[in-house]
């Protein structure tokens, strides 16, 4: 597991990505390893580079993907198996949210399906794909941030019912 508890500051930003790797590891590995490659790509830019902690805390990460990439076996159809996860998981939330049964799991889910869908998709060049099926980025972005509001509001207003 990365722990997000030593994440320096400049890297604080990829802690959802690091979390999520860590969640998905046991269940699918190779999800897991595209959200840690993306957590990596998105910390070497926004690292600060005068301080060491967070280029060693990026070695290590860097580190633990090459050996994870070992344990996932074949990658060649990975990005079809991250697409079609987080469409799954996108599209099991909206029915929960559209039938009226949406849970603090629901926002879970949603909240999932969007840090997999709109950033890992960019980074493995999947969002025109994305687009085309979920009706637009934008459209992903909007539903799932919309959704996600709806349900806290729920949450806070029936309190422990949820």
């Amino acid at each position: 597991d990365t722990s997000t508890m030593n994440l320096p500051p400049s890297l604080q930003k990829i802690a959802p990505y690091l979390k999520k790797a860590d969640e998905l590891q046991s269940v699918e590995p190779a999800i897991a390893y595209h959200c840690r490659v993306f957590a990596i790509e998105l910390g070497v830019q926004l690292r600060d580079k005068s301080d060491p902690n967070a280029s060693q805390f990026l070695k290590s990460l860097m580190d633990q993907a090459e050996r994870q990439k070992g344990s996932v076996g074949d990658l060649s159809d990975a990005k079809d198996r991250v697409e079609i996860f987080a469409l799954d998981l996108f599209q099991k939330a909206d029915t929960e949210f559209r039938t009226g049964v949406a849970t603090k799991n629901t926002l879970v889910k949603f909240r999932a399906a969007s840090i997999i869908m709109v950033n890992s998709f960019e980074l493995i060049g999947l969002l025109s794909n994305v687009c085309n099926l979920a009706g637009g980025t934008q459209t992903v972005r909007r539903d799932g941030r919309g959704h996600c509001s709806k349900i806290q509001i729920c949450q806070s207003m029936v309190g422990s019912y949820l």
